[in-house]
This record gives C-alpha cells, sequence and structure tokens, in this order.
C-alpha cells in the first residue's frame, strides 16, 4: 500500500507539472479503475481493494496540490533572480 501511495502521489506531482486541474478527473478514474481491477484480480477483499482505490485517489490529489507548489515556488525564485539580476545590470550612461 505504500508503494502504490508513492507512486500515485509522484503521479500527480508529475501532472501538476504540466496539465491543468482537469486532468485529475481523467487520472482518478484511471487509477481507480486499475487498483480495482488488479486489487479483484489478486483475489483481496472488498474492503481491501476500495481502501487501496480510495489511497490512490486522495493522494493522486495531494500529489496533484504539492506539484503546483513547486511550480509556483520555481517561478517565484525565477522571477526573483531576473529582478535581482536586472538591478545589477549597469545602465548606459547618459552623455
Amino acid at each position: 500500500m505504500i508503494a502504490l501511495a508513492c507512486f500515485s502521489f509522484l503521479s500527480g506531482a508529475v501532472l501538476a507539472q504540466r496539465f491543468i486541474v482537469l486532468v485529475l478527473l481523467p487520472s482518478i478514474f484511471l487509477g481507480a479503475l486499475a487498483v480495482a481491477v488488479g486489487g479483484t484480480a489478486a483475489g483481496f477483499d472488498r474492503w481491501t481493494t476500495l481502501l487501496a482505490v480510495c489511497i490512490v485517489i486522495v493522494t493522486l490529489q495531494l500529489g496533484y496540490l504539492a506539484g503546483l507548489l513547486m511550480r509556483a515556488i520555481v517561478v517565484a525564485a525565477r522571477a526573483a533572480r531576473k529582478a535581482r539580476d536586472a538591478e545589477r545590470k549597469p545602465r548606459p550612461q547618459a552623455a
């Protein structure tokens, strides 16, 4: 279950880097479907499979949120560096 949660979290973070929030709907559906089919095929009982599906859904969303925060931090750092570099550039002197 921990590996499933880690994979789902990282998948959400990767999705946040390139896509808008609407990508969560099909990814949640596909992830839940894959876990449900896999849990049923492996012979787990219903409650264990349902718990795994819930873990995938929640960690995918948390990963997406973490990815958004990461992207916001990177953008803010780039903007600060660009502003700092603009201050350091010598301005041409008027003659």
